[in-house]
């Protein structure tokens, strides 16, 4: 069973990049994802829905994106990494209820969603 997935893109084509993440879907076994260079603007909705036991997230070096994968139902996430995505201008944190967070600090009161998070690193993301 596959539980860790490293993406690593190395080409400019937008509608590509779009189309290629959109239509891949990891087992729900994985809990390590690393998505390197990927120059689309939105991550799709598949990921947080369908990887229940995620816990390590990379997200670093894609320029384009302006909006992060959601985090409502992850209950098992404890490393998050986002560097150099210098157009990040939205992060949707929602929490089981789909009610956003409160404030700009991340606890488990203000985004329970993520309350066994340990380590957030946010790098690169001048935007947000």
């Amino acid at each position: 069973k596959l539980t860790a997935l490293s993406l690593e893109f190395e080409y400019d084509s937008v509608t590509e990049a779009d189309e290629l993440l959109e239509h891949l879907q990891p087992p729900s076994t994985l809990r390590f994802l690393r998505v390197d260079g990927w120059n689309g603007e939105r991550f799709p909705q598949w990921g947080i829905h369908q990887l229940p036991n995620l816990g390590f997230v990379i997200i670093g070096n894609c320029k384009r994106c302006r909006n992060i994968l959601p985090f409502s139902g992850l209950p098992h996430i404890k490393t998050l990494c986002v560097k150099n995505c210098g157009e990040l201008d939205l992060w949707d944190v929602k929490d089981e209820d789909g009610d956003a967070g409160k404030g700009n600090s991340v606890n488990s009161s203000t985004w329970p969603c993520m309350k066994s998070l340990e380590v957030l690193s946010l790098l690169g993301v001048s935007k947000l």
